[in-house]
């Protein structure tokens, strides 16, 4: 699950894991509340510092460093298909 060429590596193995913001996260005219909940959508090396990638509910897609959340939940209920198994 790690993709990337170059610098930067892109980790997808905690995608779909639930978090919540632990405090006040402002980032380009955007504020996230302390326990806003949202999802991890990858994590990414840059300059050797490790963002995360979140989207949060309701609201936009921010990176935020790993001391700005707190995980929840293992990984946000999926939808199950039913079908014939036969």
């Amino acid at each position: 699950n790690i993709e990337g060429g170059g610098r930067n590596v892109i980790d997808t193995k905690r995608k779909g894991i639930r978090c919540h913001a632990k405090k006040v996260i402002r980032d380009h005219g955007i504020t996230i509340e302390p326990d806003n909940q949202g999802t991890i959508v990858y994590e990414i090396e840059d300059l050797e510092r490790q963002l995360i990638l979140v989207e949060w509910d309701g609201g936009p897609s921010l990176y935020v460093f790993p001391g700005e959340i707190e995980i929840t939940s293992a990984r946000e209920p999926r939808r199950h298909e039913t079908g014939n198994s036969h």
